[in-house]
């Protein structure tokens, strides 16, 4: 369901906040907590007028301690609950649990080193750990494309036929 302001909760915090860096219309709010009915995730398309708790479908009743949004992804988010890693994106129904290689237990901090592909948690107690990340699709270039601000580039490009992309100030 989709609510006007955001919720306020009394036995629960916010836990992290993520803005897309590809549209800041795209906003995702994360809680601790325990909670057997959702609320875990909330997610708005419009900047905060409205947000939804859909994102908190298929979740453990789990505390999520800390989210990442993978640049470069189909709105790719990870989240570390006290169950261990999970993942989804736009191309995703449901969260899927990502424990390539992270065992599971307390995740309290996330970082992606997206140079590399790893991602890496830290957990409580069991030391931190490192496994690739989700693999980034090749952003496809398709007609006439001009890139005029600079811009990372972290993953392939794939100019289709018959298109041309000019790159007018820095990629890196």
């Amino acid at each position: 369901p989709s609510f006007g302001p955001f919720p306020i909760f009394t036995d629960k915090s916010v836990s992290s906040v993520i803005i897309s860096p590809n549209n800041s219309d795209k906003i995702w709010v994360s809680f601790d907590g325990f909670s057997t009915v959702g609320q875990k995730l909330f997610y708005s398309s419009d900047g905060g007028a409205t947000f939804s708790d859909a994102y908190s479908d298929y979740l453990p009743n789990s505390p999520i301690n800390c989210m990442l949004y993978q640049p470069d992804s189909d709105d790719g988010i990870y989240i570390g609950t006290d169950e261990g890693v999970y993942y989804k994106d736009n191309s995703l129904s449901e969260w899927t649990c990502f424990n390539n290689s992270f065992p599971c237990n307390i995740v309290t901090d996330l970082s992606l080193n997206t140079c590399a592909g790893i991602i890496r948690a830290a957990t409580y107690g069991a030391a931190m750990w490192e496994s690739p990340m989700v693999k980034n699709v090749a952003h496809e270039i398709s007609g006439n494309v001009v890139w005029d601000t600079d811009r990372i580039i972290e993953h392939d490009i794939v100019i289709t036929p018959n298109s041309t992309l000019t790159i007018n100030n820095g990629a890196h």
